[in-house]
């Protein structure tokens, strides 16, 4: 199952639609039909720092290439899927809470500093 949140949509002239991204899971493929907000896509390209791919993997930041007519559709947070399948992640604990968790010990005395200043 391929998963991929957009980070951000480029229109390229005479091209396409190049969203960018990291692979969340799975895999894609040039030429494989993937599926963003219920809308089916080809994958026409993959991108990969500069250089032109046949497939992405888990964990690759990613450019893919899609027809003009992917541009309505795709738009900054939008999840790319290779199924159709948007289950969510599971919610991790807010920075907060984690902080409260731990304990960040006593606060701090305050200082100053009498020396030479600027």
């Amino acid at each position: 199952m391929f998963e991929l949140t957009v980070e951000d949509v480029f229109r390229i002239r005479n091209r396409g639609v190049v969203a960018t991204g990291r692979v969340a899971t799975g895999t894609v493929r040039v030429g494989e039909t993937v599926v963003v907000g219920g809308t089916p896509l080809v994958v026409k390209g993959v991108e990969m720092f500069r250089k032109v791919v046949d497939t992405a993997a888990e964990g690759n930041q990613v450019g893919l290439l899609f027809d003009d007519a992917a541009h309505d559709v795709l738009t900054r947070g939008a999840v790319i899927t290779g199924d159709g399948s948007t289950a969510p992640a599971a919610p991790s604990p807010a920075a907060e809470d984690i902080g409260r968790q731990i304990g960040l010990g006593e606060p701090q005395k305050k200082r100053r500093w009498f020396g030479r200043g600027a």
